[in-house]
């Protein structure tokens, strides 16, 4: 979930957030796949949140760096693939929002689906 937004900051307005899969046992012998949907843009390239009829152009990555985008591997985009251990149960992601600067759009509430599927 993002913050407030100040359309007239000039950098991205950040978010992080962590997928994490708990299975019992020895999760190092589970090869997991997590994919992202498009959302309601319908593309990877840029997602967007909207209110009403309003849009605000954001995006989610797989690297801090906000230079992976995270969707199915198709298209440029990066699935992720969590490790697992003989020793931690729990398989996790982290996953890195940011909306585009300097968009004029105006107040509300703004939102978005995005879909996680896990494949084992």
């Amino acid at each position: 979930m993002f913050g407030d937004y100040d359309a007239f900051d000039h950098s991205p307005t950040r978010a992080t957030t962590r997928i994490s899969v708990r299975c019992g046992g020895d999760t190092s012998k589970i090869r997991l796949r997590i994919e992202l949907s498009t959302g309601s843009s319908q593309t990877f390239t840029a997602r967007t949140q909207m209110s009403g009829s309003n849009a605000l152009t954001y995006n989610i990555y797989a690297d801090h760096a906000l230079t992976q985008v995270a969707g199915d591997g198709s298209g440029g985009t990066t699935a992720l693939f969590p490790e697992g251990s003989e020793t931690d149960p729990e398989m996790r992601a982290d996953l890195y929002g940011a909306i585009t600067p300097g968009q004029a759009v105006p107040p509300g509430s703004y939102f978005d689906t995005v879909y996680v599927t896990l494949i084992f």
